[in-house]
């Protein structure tokens, strides 16, 4: 039988750490095992958050919002970016983003947007960025 000097893994998980180890095996029987290695699969874009929800708060002139983090970060999420934009043809359109981190105490994360112009209808977008 030809030798085997490398190996292409597939399938495996984004940003999981993997143990890996090599045996040689001849007609006589397996060697030992070599040393072993720890890997991690590169970091890929995070699934979409969930929950995402947007709610007026008394008192204050802004909204406050609300989401889950993605079950499947594949990777280290440094941030969120919220987005808003007017969607009132009367007011111009201003897009801006806010960061929100995630206090590891709630399962939640919520932002609060404030200074908005009332009786006017907003677009939320929602990024994670790794």
């Amino acid at each position: 039988a030809p030798t085997v000097t490398s190996v292409t893994l597939s399938n495996l998980r984004r940003y999981t750490e993997y143990r890996i180890t090599v045996v040689a095996r001849n007609q006589v029987g397996e060697g030992p095992e070599s040393t072993e290695r720890v890997l991690r699969t590169s970091e890929d874009l995070p699934e979409a958050a969930t929950g995402f929800e947007a709610r007026a708060v008394a008192g204050l002139s802004g909204m406050e919002v609300t989401w889950i983090p993605p079950v499947e970060a594949n990777g280290v999420i440094e941030r969120y970016e919220l987005s808003f934009d007017s969607l009132d043809p009367d007011f111009p359109i201003k897009r801006e983003t806010l960061q929100a981190t995630q206090n590891l105490d709630q399962p939640s994360i919520t932002a609060q947007v404030v200074n908005l112009r009332p009786s006017t209808n907003y677009l939320f977008s929602l990024l994670a960025v790794n």
